[in-house]
């Protein structure tokens, strides 16, 4: 299986097999050294922890049954106050020691059962005891009658010498529990030692044989030593194609290498015989290259030319079609300009009759007004004519009134006053008469006006028809002008896009002209080199031995 891999992955693989005892043997040493550690930290950390508050237990509970009994046959009050001090003292160092260790309980330390039951029997022989103080201490302060001696004698001394007991045994535990784990910790370290020593020799052999597999892999895929496999491909890299190579390992380099010589021999005798064919056949296409070449460089010419006239062309047709544009404007501005006349003097045409019919309506007018003023006149005339005679028989009733005397003189003063109406409706009537003759007058004026002006207005209604007739013909020619103007500027306008799409196929055929000469430039370039390559290529050949 290791001569499918390559030299780097085999020497991986071997480098992998000793990394990994020793990543194991690592992991073991690290397990073992983590086992040694977590007991030492169990012996330092918890046991001795325990052991010392209880060794502060036994020195609390021990100094204070010496205080006690110093208590019990003390006189002196101040002797009796040191005493009790001190005994306060050393239950407050034992509280605190006491507390600690339920510290230790809650914060999830391992107690064991036997611990527990050591723990609890201290707390019973502590509540005992110290009941058993206070009663001294009452005794001795006169808070009791009995004698603190007695109560010492009957029980007291025993309990301080149980709770001491226990307290010891608590002691004794921890020093059992800590020489087990000491001899633990040797187990360890005497095992540890052994499975080192056991891993160590594996990994070397293992060494030593992954070693040699990789080696003879090494080898057998070479097909020889690896100075002697350098040498024959230091053979074929000089050219020296006709060497002897054998090897017992036929799925090997330097089997493949034999294989890769023979065929590189007839390779390299069949590229002898290629390149000089390739050489004849060089020479031929360069020659035809730069025939093609002159072709094609005078048809790029011809075309540039022709591309040339075509702009020329274009330009003489984009004149005629800017000049046809603008006629098929100002056509388009004449036919407006036509039609705008035409309404024009349409309005004009109806404006003029309209005009002649007034014109006709005003004579009619004033004729009738001409009719009635005489009979107006004839009317005043009549009225002049009453009033003569009022005034007449007004002059006739004063004369009858002044002959009556003082019977006719108020028929005189009526008399009067009609001869004075009749003068002045006389005065008044000749002054209508006045008038109505002056509008007599006028109006005959009017009239004659009038009838000399209406045979002119009908002789400006018929010129006006005349010219909107004209103008009528005017539009008509403006309007096939426009069209002609419109046909000719549009053909401009597509042969000028017909000569413009000409001439950038022209430009399209120039650029591909370009490009052919280019190409035909670069492939006669390729011939002249391919012609050298291929004489470079015999003389490279000549390299190799191949007799």
């Amino acid at each position: 299986m290791l001569n499918n891999l390559s030299i780097n992955k085999r020497l991986l693989v071997g480098f992998s097999v000793v990394t990994l005892l020793m990543v194991i043997l690592t992991m073991v040493g690290i397990y073992r050294v983590n086992m040694i550690g977590s007991t030492l930290t169990t012996m330092t950390n918890v046991n001795v922890v325990k052991q010392r508050n209880a060794i502060n237990y036994r020195g609390s509970v021990h100094d204070r049954a010496i205080a006690i009994r110093d208590l019990a046959t003390a006189e002196n009050p101040a002797n009796i106050k040191i005493h009790i001090d001190d005994i306060n003292r050393l239950s407050e160092f034992y509280a605190s020691s006491q507390k600690n260790m339920q510290t230790m309980q809650t914060s999830g330390i391992d107690f064991s059962s036997q611990e527990i039951l050591l723990l609890e029997k201290l707390n019973n022989l502590q509540t005992k005891t110290e009941r058993l103080i206070k009663n001294i201490i009452k005794t001795k302060t006169g808070e009791s009658s009995e004698d603190a001696l007695v109560l010492l004698k009957n029980g007291g001394g025993q309990l301080f010498v149980k709770w001491l007991n226990t307290i010891n045994g608590f002691i004794d535990l921890q020093e059992t529990k800590n020489i087990a784990a000491t001899n633990d910790i040797l187990g360890y370290a005497s095992s540890f030692k052994t499975i080192m020593l056991v891993l160590t020799l594996s990994a070397l052999a293992l060494a030593v044989l992954v070693a040699y597999i990789i080696a003879n892999s090494i080898k057998s895929s070479l097909g020889a030593e690896p100075s002697v496999a350098a040498e024959s491909l230091s053979q074929i890299a000089q050219g020296n194609l006709v060497q002897t190579l054998s090897t017992a390992h036929k799925v090997s380099m330097l089997a493949t290498m034999a294989k890769m010589q023979d065929r590189l021999r007839q390779t390299v005798l069949e590229i002898a015989a290629a390149s000089h064919d390739l050489k004849i056949q060089s020479t031929i296409v360069t020659k035809g290259s730069e025939d093609i070449i002159l072709l094609a460089q005078e048809q790029d010419q011809l075309t540039v030319s022709t591309r040339t006239r075509l702009n020329d062309i274009k330009i003489n047709i984009v004149d005629v079609a800017e000049t046809a544009a603008k006629n098929k404007v100002n056509a388009k501005r004449m036919v407006e300009r036509a039609s705008n006349g035409i309404d024009s003097m349409s309005l004009s045409v109806d404006a003029m009759q309209n005009v002649a019919n007034t014109v006709a309506q005003a004579v009619e007018q004033i004729s009738k007004l001409e009719a009635l003023t005489s009979q107006i006149g004839g009317i005043t005339n009549v009225i002049n004519g009453i009033s003569d005679q009022t005034n007449l028989l007004s002059l006739n009733a004063a004369i009858e009134a002044a002959r009556a005397g003082e019977s006719g003189r108020g028929f005189a003063v009526v008399a009067d006053e009609v001869r004075q109406l009749a003068i002045r409706t006389g005065e008044a009537t000749r002054e209508i008469q006045s008038t109505i003759e002056e509008v007599q007058k006028e109006t005959s004026t009017a009239v004659a006006v009038m009838q000399n002006t209406l045979p002119k207005v009908e002789d400006g209604q018929t010129k006006t028809q005349n010219a909107m007739s004209l103008l009528q013909e005017i539009e008509e020619n403006a309007n096939n002008s426009f069209e002609n103007a419109a046909l000719v500027s549009d053909t401009a306008s597509q042969q000028v896009d017909v000569i413009s799409t000409i001439t950038e196929v022209m430009a399209q055929i120039d650029e591909i002209n370009k490009k052919t000469v280019y190409s035909l430039e670069q492939n006669n370039a390729a011939s002249i080199a391919l012609d050298k390559l291929a004489e470079k290529l015999s003389k490279e050949v000549g390299f190799f031995k191949t007799v």
